[in-house]
């Protein structure tokens, strides 16, 4: 293409070529295509550049090169020219903005100039409406006080013209020489108003009088203060007698309209409490009892024939109560006041009549059962009248402290509360002690004296106030002192009666026992036979105060359980009667926790005395020393040892049945010394032989089975210690030292006890020494 074409074509190039969808390389294309073949371009349109496929000549493509970079060179300075065009373009905008920018600048800081006067301007006209504002509520309020001060003056005036005619108004004339106000039926009310103003205004004066010290000569006449005060009483006592005679029609007609307004009168003269009283007396209620079906006339027959009364004549006065609630609030300007006044006379009234006739109080000395009903009968009544002063409350929808007012009306009937109730319960024992003629531990009275102490905690948990309550059941619970005992409370009688308990245990154990255990009492001596009848010895002696621990250990339970479940809730706000409470379980336990160890020890001396007088009538002095030779028998016990060791074996089963831990352990244990001490006493009772040593030897072994039964191993180790000891009548005088020395390990002079029972004591010789000098260095030369 020749250069025209080119030069033609890069006219075509203009600055909107530049703008959006701009391709380098599809401009390059276009730049080149003049100069270079379609097969180098490509066969696309978009006129990218190929490498070349084919060899080209060298003079050729200088010369193609030469036109391509003259083609660019144009290009090139068109495109600088559009450059320059674009910064010139550029330049000229950037100095109409600045120029627009500084027009702007100067119009805002003009704007903001008159914004500032403008809020200014505003600022002093919100001063100034509020200036206004002020102004306009003190003139305002100015306005009201001259007007209420204009129309207090027109008040006074006519007050002082009123208090004027009442003044000149002769005594004994006729009313009707009055202002208007006072003679119109229809102004009644504020005739009323204004006749107790006048009086305040009258009051007043003659205080302002005796202020300064002012005196009239004729205090009474015309014209007088007190000749005032005398006409305005005469028409308020005159008013109120229209008003309550017209209260007193407008009531017999039920017109609840007329007796509004009458009561509305009333109170303008300060008297609505007068009228009220009166209505209230006028109600068939107080004017004619019989209206309610508790009668005055009918005496009642039974506690639950007044109950049934009682509780029809309380749904009769609920029932009066809601309708004259409606009558009130309608007829009355303060019917609350009206009401509570209505109410406070039924209940001071008409319940305390009612309770007259039911709660006829006890004499002095009634019987228990009888002031026992009689609290169930007063607890049954003030149950059912709180539950009347709080209905009552509910249905005029008033607080009147109507509860206070019924619990008021009890105290007369409970005199020096828990004391009556303390009388009945002490009566109540007292009684069953005198019918109790065995005096033994019973675990179902105890439960009845736990019944009637539930029964008299129920009474004060409803008889008594709720800060109160703690103090009386503690005194119901626990009211002895060191002093005085008191029968009425829980812990003074179940401490009677288990001490009487305990005493009649013991009794029996010493009757018991007082028989010795022996063959003559068996009949057929067989094992069984003396088993049996051992068992039936221990039970009728030492078993009584077994059994009498047992029921002791239920009592105790049963009051520990009684006490935390019962007692314990309701003394618990009270920190000092919580203390009371827990000082007096802890006394009676620790009480009888002694008794019961006396007892038992008691009994285990009257046990082994029955034993040991057993051994007594039945030992024979020549089992332990028989003459000639007695080969047969030696492997069987005597028959004393029989009878004592199931004697022993019957005692463990016995306390094995009623004792547990360690209170059986130490039982044991001290029967088991006692028994190991009773046995050597019975030893020092006879002369022993070798022969009679063997079978003293069997019976030893004996009671070491006996002993065993008891699990106790101290015991068992004391009582095979007691079963070597045999040996000392058995072995040579010349291995007597060997012994007690190596297996006894006795001292010499506490062996000496036992040594002396051998047959040879006086006889034997070791090395020309008889046995009191051999152990004479440790007895003191006994010989």
């Amino acid at each position: 293409m020749s250069s025209f074409g080119a030069a033609r074509r890069a006219d075509v190039f203009t600055l909107d070529s530049f703008g959006a969808g701009f391709d380098l390389d599809e401009f390059i294309g276009r730049l080149c295509r003049d100069f270079l073949s379609d097969s180098d371009l490509g066969s696309g349109s978009s006129g990218r550049l190929r490498s070349p496929g084919g060899a080209m000549k060298a003079s050729e493509a200088r010369q193609r090169v030469a036109g391509l970079l003259a083609h660019i060179e144009r290009y090139g300075s068109r495109v600088r020219t559009l450059h320059d065009d674009v910064l010139s373009q550029v330049q000229e905008s950037q100095q109409k903005l600045e120029s627009e920018q500084q027009e702007v600048k100067g119009v805002l800081g003009v704007v903001e100039e008159e914004l500032d006067k403008l809020r200014d301007g505003f600022h002093d006209l919100d001063r100034k409406v509020a200036n206004f504002g002020r102004t306009t509520a003190t003139i305002g309020e100015r306005l009201k006080r001259s007007h209420e001060r204009q129309s207090q003056a027109r008040h006074a005036l006519q007050l002082i013209e009123h208090l004027n005619a009442f003044s000149n108004l002769p005594a004994g004339s006729d009313l009707s020489s009055l202002p208007a106000l006072f003679t119109d039926e229809a102004r009644m009310p504020e005739a009323a108003a204004t006749a107790q103003q006048l009086l305040s205004l009258t009051s007043d004066l003659r205080t302002a009088k005796q202020h300064a010290g002012v005196t009239d000569k004729e205090d009474s006449g015309l014209g007088t203060l007190d000749n005032a005060v005398s006409r305005l009483e005469s028409y308020c006592n005159q008013l109120e007698a229209r008003v309550v005679h017209n209260f007193d029609e407008a009531a017999e007609f039920c017109n609840q309209i007329e007796m509004a307004k009458c009561a509305f009168i009333m109170a303008e003269l300060h008297r609505e409490a007068a009228l009220a009283q009166r209505y209230i007396s006028s109600r068939d209620m107080f004017m004619n009892p019989k209206e309610l079906r508790f009668g005055e006339s009918t005496p009642f027959q039974s506690s639950a024939a007044a109950m049934n009364d009682l509780q029809a004549m309380y749904r009769d006065i609920l029932t009066v109560a809601k309708q004259e609630a409606q009558v009130i609030d309608v007829v009355f300007p303060n019917p609350g006041m009206v009401m509570k006044m209505f109410l406070i006379r039924v209940m001071e009234q008409q319940a305390r009549s009612a309770l007259d006739r039911i709660l006829l109080a006890p004499v002095a000395d009634c019987d228990p059962a009888e002031l026992r009903s009689y609290l169930r009968l007063v607890a049954d009544v003030y149950e059912k009248t709180h539950t009347l002063a709080v209905n009552l409350e509910r249905s005029t929808k008033q607080q009147l402290d109507l509860v206070d007012l019924a619990d008021s009306l009890f105290a007369d009937y409970l005199g020096e509360y828990p004391e009556i109730e303390l009388k009945w319960m002490a009566g109540m024992y007292e009684r069953q002690e005198a019918n109790d003629e065995a005096g033994a531990l019973n675990l179902d009275m105890i439960n009845t004296f736990i019944e009637w102490n539930k029964e008299a905690l129920a009474h004060c948990r409803i008889l008594v106030p709720s800060p109160q309550i703690p103090h009386h059941v503690r005194q119901l619970f626990h009211s002895s002192t060191y002093y005085h005992a008191n029968m009425g409370c829980l812990l003074e009688q179940i401490a009677r009666h288990t001490m009487r308990g305990m005493e009649k245990a013991l009794d029996d154990c010493e009757i018991g026992c007082s028989t010795p255990f022996s063959s003559s009492s068996l009949g057929d001596a067989a094992a069984k036979s003396v088993t049996e009848a051992a068992g039936r010895a221990v039970e009728r002696g030492v078993g009584n105060v077994l059994k009498a621990v047992a029921t002791i250990s239920s009592i105790l339970q049963n009051l520990k359980e009684y006490y935390t479940a019962i007692i314990m809730p309701l003394v618990m706000p009270s920190i000092a009667e919580v203390s009371a409470c827990r000082a007096g379980m802890a006394a009676l336990v620790k009480a009888v926790e002694e008794r019961l160890l006396l007892n038992l020890n008691q009994g285990l001396k009257h046990f082994f005395a029955q034993m040991d007088k057993g051994l007594v009538n039945e030992q024979r002095r020549a089992e332990f020393r028989p003459y000639g030779v007695v080969a047969s028998g030696l492997d069987q016990p005597t028959k004393a040892c029989r009878l004592a060791a199931e004697l022993c074996r019957a005692l463990g089963r016995a306390a094995k049945a009623t004792l547990e831990g360690t209170n059986l352990e130490s039982f044991l244990s001290e029967a088991g010394c006692q028994m190991h001490e009773t046995l050597l006493n019975h030893l020092t009772r006879f002369t022993i032989s070798p022969m009679g040593a063997l079978k003293l030897k069997r019976d030893m072994a004996e009671y070491v089975g006996a002993v065993r039964t008891f699990g106790l191993q101290p015991l068992e180790q004391l009582f095979e210690h007691l079963q070597q000891l045999a040996n000392v009548f058995i072995v040579a005088p010349e291995s007597l030292v060997a012994l007690v020395d190596g297996t006894l390990r006795m001292s010499h002079k506490e062996a000496m006890k036992y040594i002396h029972l051998r047959e040879d004591f006086r006889s034997a010789r070791v090395e020309g020494r008889s046995l009191a000098q051999l152990f004479a260095s440790d007895i003191g030369g006994l010989d």
